[in-house]
């Protein structure tokens, strides 16, 4: 009844072991890997490939130094060995003579070099690329890429060509989410440092390319229809019944840390599964399901996007109207009071006091959550900054924690739970529509 992607992803990863174990007699799976070091791998042999079917079956490379090596490829197997394929000294930037590196794109072949590893054979290596780009339709991600390069398109609405940090954060933490990877937000960080530069603030820009290839080597061993329906999941609009839920994990979330703890998950799901007629699962059963995600599995608390992920897996088959009677008529047990939601808000980064270029992000953000017309201007901002807090002159200074608290009770005062719950949600995320 528990639906899980997990299952399927593992079964593809072991297939492909038993395929190259019964080529060369031993158990080795390669992926691509944008974050491993490269340093003491050294050259091994030559495979000649296409620079377009290796862009094809593998995302877009990795830059070199810029010049002995434009452009690599790395890899890794289950033994944590590396395996690069690179150029090498083939263009104008040390030798005059020979091609540019845009043109080292354009060319029809290349003898690409392949390191790894020292003392480890790269037979089975080169065989799998050649297997891979050569001789097979390169682009073997097709439907993953034209659904990935929609969802990229859908949620880019003003067409300016690259996502904000937040929503490549929502969308990692999402998809990691659905196929219960293990999930840390250092993790997530490092991701966002390979694609763009982040500012103090959390701030960047990632375009479509990174975007694609980012999600196309994260999951290439996910069977594709898995992929595609945990894809179609992750950005479909979301529905009365998704707000709902939201709104109660935050009416949960009595501290606004923006986790709940596992028996306060599991009685939600117990009353839930008593209202719609649903048969759960065994107390065991049920933990070992939840026990996937590293924050139950460490630390018996749950997340938000785990929280619906469970319900939604448990819930898949119940009609929507009897659904929400459940999750709208559900007597809270308790829900935490604004004054300490807020604060907890407001100390995730801050103690004291909070600089004024954050405060002003934050006022953006819920100005836009308003939908009141035209978002405020720089102007407008920094005016309601000098008249709300003492500390902020012309955009700059600090907010102290009583200012931040009180500010926000009062914009909020004529605002029900639900509204309140779900606009803290927006503020802490950034971003309502990926979710």
């Amino acid at each position: 009844m528990l639906r899980s992607l997990v299952g399927s992803e593992m079964c593809i990863r072991d297939r492909y072991q038993r395929r190259v174990r019964g080529v060369f007699g031993c158990s080795m799976a390669f992926r691509i890997d944008r974050h491993i070091a490269t340093r003491g791998t050294r050259l091994q042999t030559y495979i000649s490939v296409p620079f377009e079917r290796l862009v094809a079956r593998f995302g877009e490379p990795r830059l070199g130094d810029g010049v002995s090596t434009i452009y690599q490829w790395v890899f890794s197997d289950d033994g944590g060995n590396v395996y690069t394929i690179y150029d090498w000294k083939a263009t104008t930037m040390t030798d005059k003579s020979k091609v540019t590196p845009n043109r080292l794109r354009e060319l029809s072949d290349y003898k690409w070099h392949i390191g790894s590893t020292p003392g480890v054979s790269t037979d089975w290596f080169k065989t799998w690329i050649a297997d891979e780009t050569l001789a097979k339709s390169p682009d073997v991600h097709v439907k993953r890429r034209e659904l990935l390069n929609r969802t990229f398109y859908k949620y880019d609405s003003d067409q300016l060509g690259f996502l904000e940090a937040p929503q490549m954060r929502a969308f990692i933490r999402k998809m990691a989410t659905k196929f219960r990877r293990e999930l840390t937000e250092g993790f997530i960080e490092e991701s966002l440092s390979h694609f763009c530069q982040v500012d103090a603030n959390g701030h960047g820009k990632v375009d479509q390319q990174e975007f694609v290839n980012y999600f196309l080597t994260q999951y290439q061993e996910v069977p594709e229809e898995s992929f595609l329906e945990a894809l179609l999941q992750c950005t479909a609009p979301s529905n009365t019944a998704d707000m709902a839920l939201r709104s109660l994990f935050w009416k949960l979330d009595d501290d606004g840390s923006g986790f709940i703890s596992y028996p306060t998950c599991t009685e939600v799901v117990t009353e839930l599964a008593r209202r719609c007629n649903v048969a759960l699962p065994s107390e065991k059963e049920l933990h070992g399901h939840m026990a996937q995600f590293v924050n139950v599995d460490q630390g018996n608390m749950i997340s938000e996007e785990e929280f619906q992920t469970v319900v939604f897996e448990i819930f898949a088959a119940v009609d929507q109207a009897v659904f929400l009677e459940a999750v709208g008529y559900y007597n809270l047990p308790f829900a935490g009071t604004r004054d300490e939601v807020l604060t907890n808000f407001f100390q995730r980064h801050n103690r004291e006091t909070m600089q004024a270029g954050e405060m002003r992000d934050i006022l953006s953000r819920f100005a836009a959550r308003a939908d009141t017309g035209a978002p405020p201007t720089d102007e407008e901002l920094d005016q309601t900054l000098a008249s709300q807090f003492s500390g902020v002159k012309d955009g700059k200074g600090v907010v102290t924690l009583q200012e931040f608290v009180d500010y926000f009770v009062g914009q909020f005062s004529e605002t029900n739970d639900t509204e309140f719950f779900t606009t803290m949600q927006y503020l802490w995320h950034g971003y309502l529509n990926f979710y």
